[in-house]
């Protein structure tokens, strides 16, 4: 996921840039971009709830493990 937003930020870096060569092309890039920065948003949101779940699962192996230590 995190090359995807990698992927993603650059590719609403040349949407900028293309908009700074000329604003010509401000109109046509405009729902580019808020699609962009939508699903960036998306992104962003399923990395931190992965990394969160991720920190909860590490945690519960750490209480399960004092608990069969416990029991020894």
């Amino acid at each position: 996921m995190e090359i995807v937003e990698e992927e993603l930020d650059e590719t609403m870096f040349w949407l900028e840039f293309t908009v700074g060569l000329s604003e010509h092309y401000r109109s046509p890039v405009r729902p580019l971009w808020k699609e962009g920065d939508e699903l960036l948003a998306i992104i962003v949101s399923s990395i931190i709830t992965t990394k969160q779940n991720n920190d909860k699962e590490k945690n519960l192996g750490k209480n399960k493990l004092k608990i069969q230590n416990n029991k020894k």
